[in-house]
């Protein structure tokens, strides 16, 4: 009844689709910049908001302005703007100041400034930004150490690298905190996305199984309903309407046991897909013969040669075709042929056409068959040869998914 392999396959592809979700996680990358995330640049501008109005302010109200202050705080605050979008703009900027700061004596200022900001250059800049930045601060540190006298120098050789070291070390923290949250989210999503498309599936499996059999078995129902109203009416052959008796009174045991079957899913279902061709191809002789119909079959639907995969595959092929032909009132005769030619399988099912005929388009089944004969590289033909209606199919035998 239900192709177990197939039903296993599909869970394996699954579960390595939820084991591959796993392994592959973003890191941190450090070779590329790493964007502030909205949070942060409302921190930022923030913090440069209360430098633009706080720091002029402090420099133009002392007893002594200092204009030349003010300004370079300023052009700092802007700065912390720009490299926080930008690293190496940033790093342009800080370059120039440091440059243009030693005729006012303020390098040691604008060296002390670069060092606070080295936070956002650190959380946003490429590997190559940071390492500009370090050669910035160190042949700075270098060279205002060595312009200013006394203590000072050393001040400057020792506090301003600690300043910078701890404001980078802060920088790097929230980095990697960035980047493990938004590694955390990926992954949950992706896991959502694995869990809805297994769910898919296991819902398509379902419809797979309640339209392969349960909808087959209702349609072999039916048709002998219909076959013992005609008895009423008309009459028929003692012998077509025992069979008929007993083919309806099998097929709705039948119906229960495969409702059972597609709900447990146990061991039963992989027992029964050993068979299943075999299984199929009785059913379809016995089935189309208590509807009058004339079945002639050719080849060993137990041949070794055909895999469990592809026994199992054309057996919900012939189901369907069966169904196909109960419910628009295929003619005799009907041939089902099944051969092994070199390494392909070859299933033929071949039925004439009703004198009067309706709009042929693909239904649910028929699409299904298409897309697991598809999916095992295999040829699908399904529709009218003439006078008769024709599914073929062309599967290599040793095929998987």
């Amino acid at each position: 009844m239900t192709d177990q392999s197939v039903v296993g396959s599909a869970g394996t592809m699954s579960l390595r689709t939820v084991r591959k979700s796993g392994h592959d996680r973003p890191a941190t990358s450090w070779r590329t910049q790493s964007a502030l995330s909205t949070p942060e640049w409302w921190v930022v501008f923030a913090l440069a908001g209360i430098g633009l109005i706080a720091s002029p302010l402090l420099d133009l109200t002392q007893p002594n302005p200092d204009p030349i202050s003010a300004v370079i705080d300023t052009v700092f605050c802007v700065a912390f703007v720009v490299a926080a979008r930008s690293p190496w703009a940033g790093l342009l900027v800080y370059a120039l100041a440091l440059a243009a700061s030693f005729p006012f004596h303020e390098q040691e200022v604008v060296l002390s400034a670069i060092a606070l900001s080295s936070c956002v250059l650190v959380r946003v800049g490429s590997i190559r930004a940071i390492a500009g930045f370090v050669a910035l601060m160190g042949g700075g540190v270098v060279i205002v150490a060595a312009t200013v006298q006394g203590t000072h120098g050393l001040n400057v050789f020792v506090g301003i690298p600690f300043v910078a070291l701890v404001s980078s070390v802060i920088g790097a923290v929230l980095r990697i905190a960035l980047g493990r949250a938004r590694t955390l989210t990926a992954e949950l999503q992706r896991r959502i996305q694995t869990e809805q498309a297994i769910r898919a599936e296991e819902r398509q499996l379902i419809s797979d199984e309640l339209h392969d059999d349960i909808a087959h078995d209702l349609t072999v129902i039916s048709t002998y309903i219909s076959v013992l109203e005609q008895d009423q009416e008309q009459g028929i052959d003692p012998a077509t309407r025992a069979l008929a008796l007993t083919v309806l009174g099998n097929t709705t045991r039948k119906v229960l046991d495969d409702i059972r079957l597609i709900m447990q899913q146990g061991t039963a279902i992989e027992e029964q897909s050993m068979r299943a061709l075999a299984v199929a191809f009785d059913d379809a002789r016995r089935e189309l013969a208590a509807a009058n119909l004339r079945v002639e079959v050719k080849g060993d639907p137990e041949d070794e040669r055909v895999s469990r995969l592809v026994s199992a595959t054309l057996s919900r092929t012939l189901r369907e075709a069966v169904t196909n032909i109960l419910k628009h009132h295929g003619q005799s005769p009907i041939r089902i042929e099944l051969s092994v030619v070199g390494d392909v399988v070859c299933f033929d099912v071949t039925n004439a056409l009703p004198k009067v005929q309706g709009q042929a388009e693909p239904g649910f089944g028929t699409i299904r068959i298409s897309e697991r004969i598809e999916r095992l590289a295999g040829s699908c033909v399904i529709g009218p040869d003439g006078d008769s209606w024709v599914v073929s199919i062309r599967i290599p035998r040793h095929s998987s998914l």
